[in-house]
């Protein structure tokens, strides 16, 4: 079946979205784990358990969950100004992930604001659990 004409099937580009922010927070866990000896666990699984919960949200179809990943993404952007010198004092590695998940989010919105995107998040909001 051609995806183009069908509403319920979930574009690739969504997929793939979906993937990149799981990239994104997997690169955090590790900027994380760079930065600081002895993480509070809980603050941890709290942490992570928001932008897992929100891409899974936004994989089933959900456009208020794509709209709250698009709207952190930008306020982040926003906030990058008075990261960078935050970020200078960092190890260079961790310099250079802060820019990589920024990259990688970026590639995420982008994807998830496409013409076939919105379509597909436009569409029937009830969708069946869909593989593609």
């Amino acid at each position: 079946m051609n995806q183009a004409k069908s509403p319920l099937l979930r574009p690739r580009l969504v997929t793939i979205a979906v993937l990149l922010m799981l990239v994104s927070v997997t690169a955090a866990l590790f900027k994380l784990g760079l930065s600081v000896k002895r993480p509070p666990v809980i603050g941890i699984l709290i942490g992570l358990s928001i932008p897992v919960a929100n891409a899974w949200f936004i994989y089933f179809g959900k456009n208020w969950a794509r709209w709250v990943f698009i709207i952190l993404f930008g306020g982040g952007l926003l906030m990058s100004p008075w990261m960078i010198p935050r970020s200078m004092t960092s190890p260079e590695f961790s310099l250079t992930l802060y820019w990589l998940q920024a990259v990688i989010q970026l590639g995420a919105a982008i994807l998830l604001l496409l013409p076939e995107s919105n379509t597909w998040f436009r569409k029937g909001r009830n969708r069946p659990n869909q593989e593609v």
